[in-house]
Formats: C-alpha cells, sequence, structure tokens
C-alpha cells in the first residue's frame, strides 16, 4: 500500500477543530474485518464520516489516538455491564461478539455511518508566582492561617487541573443504511469520560482514549443493529462515564 504525501493525509483545522477522519482515509478504500471464524454472518461495515478534535491534537498524538481508534474495532467481542437492582451500582453481564468492521474510504451502499466529535479541557493556566516563605508580595509577613489557606487552594488548583483526572467530552452518533435511505436525522449522545490512567507517556495515554472513545461508538452500533440489549452498555475499563 503505498504511503499517501502527509499533505494528503491531514485535513486542515476547520475553526479549532481538526479532522482527524483524514488519517482514516489515508489507506484507501479497505475494511478492517476480524477474522471469518469469530461470526457465521459478515460484520457490518462502519464508515467514519469524521473524528475532530478540539483543540487540535499534535500530529503524532493523532496518529496515537487513531491507532486505539481503530484497534477497538478488530475485537471478536466485547465485555458488557447493566444497572445493578441496587440503584447507582453495575453488574458484569454477558459479553457480545463483534457485528462491525471500521470501512476506510467512501463506497458501499450498505454502510452504516458514524461520527465523533472530541472536546478536550482546557489546561489550568493559573500558576502561583514564587516568593519568600513567610513573606507576601508586598513585603509583609504572612501568618500562618493565610499560609495554610494558601497551601488549600494550591492543592484545590491541582485536583481540578487535567493532569489530576483526565477527561475528554465526546459526542457521537451512528445510522443504519435504512435510517440513512430514509433520510433520518441523527440522534447525538454526549458524555464525559474521565481516565484513571496517567497522560504521560502521551502516545500511550493518546491509544487507550482513542480505544476507549471507539468502544462508545461501538456500543451505539451495537444498540441500533439490536446486538445489545437497551439496558445495557459496553464496559470501558479503567473509565468513569458521566454528564459533560
Amino acid at each position: 500500500m503505498t504511503r499517501a504525501p502527509r499533505s494528503d493525509r491531514w485535513a486542515a483545522p476547520r475553526g479549532h477543530a481538526a479532522t482527524l477522519c483524514a488519517a482514516l482515509l489515508a489507506g484507501g478504500l479497505s475494511a478492517f474485518a476480524a477474522p471469518a471464524a469469530r461470526a457465521q454472518a459478515p460484520p457490518h461495515l462502519v464508515r467514519m464520516l469524521s473524528v475532530e478534535s478540539t483543540p487540535a491534537m499534535p500530529d503524532s498524538l493523532a496518529r496515537s489516538f487513531l491507532s486505539g481508534f481503530r484497534g477497538a474495532f478488530l475485537d471478536e467481542s466485547f465485555a458488557t455491564e447493566r444497572p445493578a437492582a441496587r440503584a447507582g451500582d453495575i453488574v458484569v453481564s454477558v459479553p457480545i461478539a463483534n457485528h462491525f468492521a471500521l470501512l476506510m474510504g467512501n463506497g458501499s451502499d450498505d454502510a452504516w455511518q458514524a461520527q465523533v466529535t472530541l472536546e478536550w479541557p482546557a489546561s489550568d493556566t493559573a500558576k502561583v508566582t514564587p516568593h519568600r516563605p513567610g513573606a507576601s508580595r508586598k513585603g509583609t509577613r504572612t501568618t500562618r492561617a493565610a499560609r495554610s489557606s494558601a497551601g488549600r487552594d494550591s492543592t484545590a488548583a491541582a485536583a481540578r487541573s487535567p493532569a489530576a483526572a483526565p477527561s475528554v467530552v465526546v459526542t457521537w452518533w451512528a445510522l443504519s443504511p435504512e435510517a440513512l435511505a430514509a433520510n433520518a436525522r441523527p440522534l447525538p449522545q454526549r458524555e464525559r469520560l474521565t481516565f484513571a490512567r496517567p497522560t504521560t507517556p502521551a502516545s500511550a495515554y493518546q491509544r487507550f482514549a482513542g480505544r476507549s472513545v471507539a468502544l462508545l461508538v461501538l456500543e451505539a452500533l451495537h444498540h441500533a443493529s439490536g446486538d445489545l440489549d437497551s439496558a445495557e452498555r459496553l464496559r470501558l475499563p479503567d473509565c468513569t462515564r458521566g454528564a459533560p
């Protein structure tokens, strides 16, 4: 497979959102299908219209993200979970087979369509200006209570920073070929994923984030196809799902 020139592999940013889908299209028209032995019926093909990121990712991290995203579609099965009888609890459910394969490029009238938008939180840019312990910026001594309060404020700021709880807000939708033929309007879903993984090394973190986001898309696809019960969802390891 001939690699496209770098200028052809990446779309120019649209406003503050960089379209990552160009990397998915770089390989031409091919499907990431798992071995035929995993299921009797051939998988449904899914064409990603776009994967956009705000703010834009550097190319190297975008490639890591898409590597994890594509890899999730190669899984033969997925762990699932469902709400327990006691409110707020989640229990493990029966795994399901993967019925979808990622299609790169245009074509295939019977392909499903999906789209993803990512919103990464802005870093906390507020920094404490270093100064001599025990003295204020005006040269007067601070009290013990003031120093304790400043310490609490610094701790709270660290807790709010993305490094303390890395997360991303994901908006995604998926439509079946029948819905597309009927000109149905997509109904976007939106969640915040908070990751229990370190952000370094950055490439490994983005591969993990890409896989987690792909599982959200695969969950919507399997719900729409009837292969996943509406009361169940795919299990996202090391992720906390919540309202954006």
